[in-house]
């Protein structure tokens, strides 16, 4: 599970298994766990429990692992066709027609489909795209215009 980019939207539920085995939570991974009801957001957790987000994206981490958490798939919002049109649009400008090609590279580096690449993975999918514009002034307009584009989602 990947908790890079910000993840203070995600809802998180916990899994019920019949075949638990043996495990051993530290006392910060039992806090997590407790917290997580598969309606609040990593965020009011955070508030909740008082604790830095990078020792509950830690502690997350662990829970994944353990295969005792995962994410409510239904809770994550994911990029729409009016992100990729603008997307495509913007890097036409940038780079030419080379642009849809580039963008269903990085697309299939996350290992994902277009309608399935959470919003918080946006700036990070952008970011990889601009690497590909090779002239400094056009890759700083590309970023700009997306910047403006990830304040409206």
């Amino acid at each position: 599970m990947d908790l890079s980019g910000n993840i203070s939207n995600l809802v998180f539920k916990k899994i019920i298994k019949s075949d638990i085995g043996e495990f051993s939570l530290d006392s910060q991974m039992l806090k997590v766990l407790m917290a997580i009801d598969g309606k609040k957001s990593i965020e009011n957790i955070e508030k909740q429990l008082g604790i830095p987000i990078l020792v509950l994206k830690d502690s997350l981490m662990k829970l994944n692992k353990l295969k005792l958490i995962e994410v409510d798939k239904t809770s994550v919002a994911t990029l729409g066709d009016n992100f990729f049109d603008s997307l495509i649009e913007q890097l036409i400008i940038a780079i030419g027609p080379m642009a849809e090609i580039i963008i269903d590279d990085v697309v299939k580096d996350y290992g994902l489909n277009r309608n399935s690449i959470p919003v918080y993975k946006a700036p990070e999918l952008i970011e990889e795209i601009a690497d590909n514009i090779q002239r400094n002034d056009k890759k700083i307009q590309f970023q700009q215009n997306m910047l403006l584009l990830l304040k409206n989602l």
